[in-house]
This record gives structure tokens, sequence and C-alpha cells, in this order.
């Protein structure tokens, strides 16, 4: 829904999923970009900076900077 444009559709997609499965980055950009499309820039900001912590938690520091190197 998020890229035809159903914007609160997508939200409730999203928010679905992370019920489901909590802590999915991909969940929280997607309903960020959608916070985002709605003009919600806060609730956007916050599920951006959730994605670090999410995937700091679930790879850890080491493992994600492997990646960055």
């Amino acid at each position: 829904y998020l890229f035809q444009g159903e914007f609160s559709r997508a939200l409730a997609e999203y928010n679905r999923a992370m019920e489901i499965e909590p802590g999915e980055a991909v969940d929280y950009n997607n309903r960020g970009l959608a916070y985002s499309c709605l003009g919600n820039y806060e609730k956007a900001l916050e599920d951006l900076k959730s994605i670090g912590r999410y995937t700091q938690e679930k790879w850890g520091t080491n493992q994600r900077n492997k990646y960055l190197s």
C-alpha cells in the first residue's frame, strides 16, 4: 500500500506486521516513510531511529561494523 500512495492503510499493515514480528528494521523503515508521507515527521523520525537500535540488538555492534568497513 505504501507505494500505491495509500499511506494510512500502509501504516495499519506495518503496525500489524510489527505485532507479529517485532524488531524488523524494514518495517520501521517503511512505516517511517509512510508517516513522513502523511506529514507526521516526529513519528517518522522515531521509527528511523529505531532501526539502528534494533539492528544493533539483533546483530551486535561488532557484526554491524564489520560490514561498514
